[in-house]
């Protein structure tokens, strides 16, 4: 069984809940991995949009970019670490485009990854206002741009004909392009007393969105930048070195294993997210967050 294969396929699922669906289906049942799907990097952890319980905290969180060199650093050991096995690796915020270096950090990626997919992941606010030097980038490096459509008045044409111009690969995230597409918002829901059980919460959230950020590989972006709930809220959800894995001083098999394991985090997560049907802004308070 070719596990790359059967993941590469998943990208004809247009939805993005059917195609975890789907990878996670297959790891399971063979039991190996051998490539991660997606590692994401936060180049910005602030946002200049504000959603409904981000789970990456965007809305409450310090503005805050990525430090390049201790990102080309972090970059340079995950593919000495990895050894290219990862399949693709996502750009992304809060709003990466809030970072005036993104095509820097897209060059640094390309430079250690050459063969693994790289996408740039944005709200599509600041688009139009990107210089040549940005689309070249894109170009140059064979990024694809996925933006997330958002009930809000974007230049949408005028982003496609930038896209067209420069012959960079476009798409609207989540299956955002199909006819009568509205964005739905999720409660992140949160057990504040950490009772859930570690095991059930994790099958259940089939945890995919992989976070590096300082040198720390997270299974989950809620642990990875939990520190701005804490912040923001006074609250004490507890993250261990149980929680993540140091690429500095682990193997490829190692961080495999962390990938298909709970991590003790997860005691206060209750799973399934909540979804609300339709998209809401976030008004920063709580009750977003809890169950």
């Amino acid at each position: 069984m070719n596990i790359l294969k059967m993941h590469n396929m998943s990208w004809y699922i247009p939805f993005k809940y059917l195609r975890n669906k789907f990878r996670n289906y297959v790891y399971n049942k063979w039991q190996k991995l051998e490539k991660l799907g997606i590692v994401e990097v936060q180049i910005a952890d602030h946002c200049n949009f504000s959603c409904y319980s981000c789970t990456h905290y965007s809305q409450i969180a310090d503005k805050h970019f990525y430090d390049i060199n201790v990102f080309e650093k972090d970059i340079k050991q995950l593919s000495k670490v990895m050894n290219s096995a990862v399949n693709q690796i996502s750009i992304m915020g809060g709003e990466p485009l809030l970072n005036d270096r993104c095509k820097d950090y897209i060059t640094i990626v390309r430079k250690y990854f050459p063969y693994s997919g790289i996408i740039v992941l944005s709200n599509g606010i600041l688009l139009d206002k990107q210089s040549n030097d940005f689309w070249e980038n894109l170009n140059k490096n064979d990024v694809y741009l996925n933006i997330t459509k958002y009930p809000i008045k974007i230049d949408i044409e005028k982003i496609i004909d930038l896209c067209n111009k420069y012959k960079v690969h476009f798409d609207i995230y989540d299956g955002g392009s199909a006819d009568g597409y509205v964005k739905e918002s999720y409660s992140c829901s949160f057990d504040i007393e950490g009772k859930q059980d570690i095991k059930d919460s994790f099958e259940k959230c089939k945890a995919v969105c992989f976070q590096l950020t300082y040198g720390k590989f997270y299974v989950c972006p809620q642990a990875a930048y939990i520190k701005y709930f804490n912040n923001h809220f006074g609250t004490n959800l507890n993250i261990t070195e149980n929680d993540y894995i140091n690429i500095y001083n682990s193997s490829k098999e190692e961080i495999f294993k962390y990938v298909k394991n709970p991590i003790p985090f997860c005691k206060y997560c209750v799973r399934p997210l909540r979804k609300l049907k339709i998209w809401k802004s976030s008004k920063k308070e709580i009750e977003e967050y809890l169950y």
